[in-house]
């Protein structure tokens, strides 16, 4: 193994690897900025390019799948102005998944600071009008409110200044809007921002008059597009290296740098001559970045539809994912993490401990199923999960560039950074081509669902079933790492089991995976747990007036459901946002994960608002509302703790069940 390991490593082609994500990053729509999006041109010129690619790489089975997603063309979008001289300037603005057409038309633009509604007060009538706003996605609101709220008022479009931690002055960034097509946004940098609020601020009117060309096309169904290949192994077991193709601009580092990567990695065990045990399996997906309209969860729609509608059947012979979205190359760059599914996370603390011992670079080892990127549909399906990942707090790349025109080898490539990805994920593949089984510690899931319960909310009945789970989880975990160093004949043997470890695995999923309204993992009762907890506080303050008003609906209220920006936004576009959650998402890898409805408070937080400077204010309606809610909240707690009881009880029967297979075959 260790021979084979290391003449893996020399044939580590680094130069074609960056061949790769230069030819890669390449392609796009529009020739100032890039883009190569869900059902665009440059997708698919990028899907043929690689697929000529996976030949050359020495792939078998290679094969194109296609799949209908939401489509989006961006051909590029600019505005003139006059300068104070009264000479024509040109601004180049980026894009967002939203259908704007325009042919070099007058167009008024004023300064609305972030887009709320409170920031209209005194701009009078925005109709037809460009809306200039400012804010930070991550401190603030998503940029699909603003443009909403836009589009509620009658403007044009909304015109985006998207704040990072460290400021670039001529950065573009775009995101998935996370809205409705018909609700424009565009992308401007702050550079040029800067420039149109003086001139708008210097006015009479407090408005300037541009010139806009704009070619911004989304459609509801167009072809999309999966490649993927095999390295074939002695088994119908199957590991996954997976990563995404399409991207925001030109997008060096997100994710051309995964594709190279996996597409390197695969290029080495092949010239080294290694033959898997297990086939090796490597995927590129298409509709990463955005596939869907007008959904809470428009991105990774190339995996979803991979695992789920194109290839289902591959989730009972997988053996473990790869998806190298993450742990970017660039300069500088000395911490990174990587997120396993709570299964894998002993088994990779172990795999990567002797190689990163030796190495200057940080690595935090996460236990932690995420939605940010692609792999969540595989996890869901059944299929524990490794990713490369990046501190959205942090790493350089997502404080500096992150979706952004300067995602470019130009910001700064580390080359060192680069190889040693191909190397330890490779190390990762290559354990993982040597165990026999799936090496899952089932232990780790139900302590962090231990950890998440408020028993003083939830009671003890679950905990108790969470106990006897953990005990059961605890021996199977022990007896597949027993099994995995024994003797290689057992191999011949764990077809079954691992077969029924998946089936464990995706019962597992199935009922206890969850999202909250940020679209975060959680189990099925941590949301109304937060709810009644927040509840009761906010209750208990109000009556005490404990702290201003303003303070509880802060600390209290906003936290609840769809309540964050209920002072940022009208009541139409809480509402539009509110009920797509759990009435909205079909076709989509977050449909039905969110089970109960909003809890409406924006009522209760605007009568509270109304009360803020009284000094004695009457809060005995506003108490009222919030018992009702704490009712309703409760009653869905009850109803979900009870059927959480049965079906951790139904895990722990299937544990025991497996774990009499697992003794056989560890004896046998």
């Amino acid at each position: 193994m260790r021979k084979a390991f290391a003449k893996f490593c020399g044939c580590i082609d680094i130069a074609n690897s960056r061949k790769i994500i230069d030819t890669l990053s390449s392609f796009g729509d529009d020739k100032a900025t890039g883009n190569r999006s869900a059902g665009s041109m440059a997708s698919t010129d990028a899907a043929q390019y690689l697929y000529e690619e996976f030949h050359r790489t020495g792939l078998k089975k290679i094969t194109v799948d296609q799949f209908r997603a939401s489509g989006w063309t961006y051909n590029g979008t600019h505005i003139l102005y006059k300068d104070e001289n009264g000479q024509e300037r040109n601004i180049v603005l980026g894009g967002y998944a939203t259908g704007i057409e325009a042919d070099n038309i007058s167009v008024k633009v004023v300064d609305a600071f972030k887009g709320r509604i409170g920031d209209y007060n005194t701009l009078g009538d925005v109709k037809d009008k460009i809306v200039l706003v400012r804010f930070n996605p991550w401190d603030d609101f998503w940029v699909a409110y603003p443009a909403y709220q836009a589009y509620l008022l009658g403007a044009k479009a909304i015109l985006v200044v998207t704040d990072y931690a460290v400021e670039h002055e001529t950065r573009l960034v775009s995101q998935p809007i996370q809205g409705p097509p018909f609700a424009p946004a565009l992308a401007i940098c702050a550079r040029d921002s800067n420039i149109l609020k003086a001139l708008i601020s210097r006015s009479k009117d407090k408005e300037i008059t541009v010139q806009l060309t704009a070619h911004s096309h989304v459609y509801p169904s167009k072809p999309s597009y999966n490649i993927w290949g095999e390295i074939p192994g002695k088994t119908d077991e199957v590991i996954y290296l997976i990563a995404h193709y399409d991207g925001y601009y030109h997008s060096c580092f997100d994710d051309a740098s995964g594709v190279s990567t996996v597409l390197g990695i695969a290029k080495a065990i092949v010239d080294s001559d290694y033959k898997p045990d297990k086939t090796i399996r490597i995927v590129a997906h298409g509709a990463e970045e955005w596939g869907r309209t007008d959904s809470d969860y428009d991105w990774a729609t190339g995996a979803f539809e991979q695992i789920t509608h194109i290839h289902p059947e591959w989730a009972e012979r997988a053996f473990a994912l790869i998806n190298i979205d993450g742990n970017f190359p660039v300069t500088q760059e000395r911490s990174f993490q990587i997120h396993v599914s709570s299964e894998l996370l002993k088994y990779v603390n172990n795999s990567t401990a002797a190689i990163l011992s030796n190495e200057s670079y940080n690595y935090e080892i996460i236990s932690a199923n995420t939605t940010f990127s692609e792999e969540f549909s595989y996890a869901k399906a059944g299929i524990p999960c490794i990713t490369a990942r990046d501190s959205f707090e942090t790493s350089i790349y997502y404080t500096n560039i992150y979706h952004s025109s300067m995602d470019s080898a130009n910001f700064g490539f580390d080359n060192r950074t680069y190889q040693f990805n191909h190397i330890l994920y490779g190390k990762i593949l290559f354990d993982l081509d040597r165990t026999y089984i799936r090496p899952m510690d089932f232990y780790q899931r139900f302590q962090e669902m231990k950890t998440s319960l408020n028993e003083n909310i939830v009671g003890t009945g679950l905990a108790k079933a969470i106990q006897e789970a953990a005990f059961y989880a605890n021996q199977l975990s022990a007896k597949i790492e027993e099994i995995n160093n024994g003797e290689t004949v057992l191999i011949n043997r764990s077809s079954c089991l691992n077969l029924r470890l998946y089936k464990l695995y995706k019962k597992m999923q199935d009922l206890l995976l969850r999202l909250d309204w940020s679209a975060k993992v959680i189990f099925p009762h941590e949301n109304c747990q937060k709810n009644i907890d927040l509840l009761i506080n906010a209750i208990r303050a109000l009556r005490a007036r404990v702290g201003s008003l303003s303070e509880i609906v802060d600390k209290y209220i906003k936290p609840i459901d769809n309540n964050r920006n209920v002072y940022d936004f009208d009541q139409r576009s809480y509402l539009y946002f509110a009920n797509r959650v759990t009435h909205g998402n079909q076709g989509t890898w977050g449909f039905n994960l969110v089970e109960k409805p909003n809890e409406d408070l924006y009522e209760v937080a605007q009568s509270l608002k109304n009360k803020f400077d009284d000094k004695n204010p009457d809060l005995s309606q506003e108490i009222s509302l919030l018992e009702t809610a704490l009712k309703r909240q409760t009653m869905y707690l009850d109803e979900i703790i009870t059927r959480e009881i049965g079906d951790v009880r139904e895990i722990t029967d299937e544990m025991k069940d497996v774990l009499q297979i697992a003794n056989v075959r560890g004896n046998s």
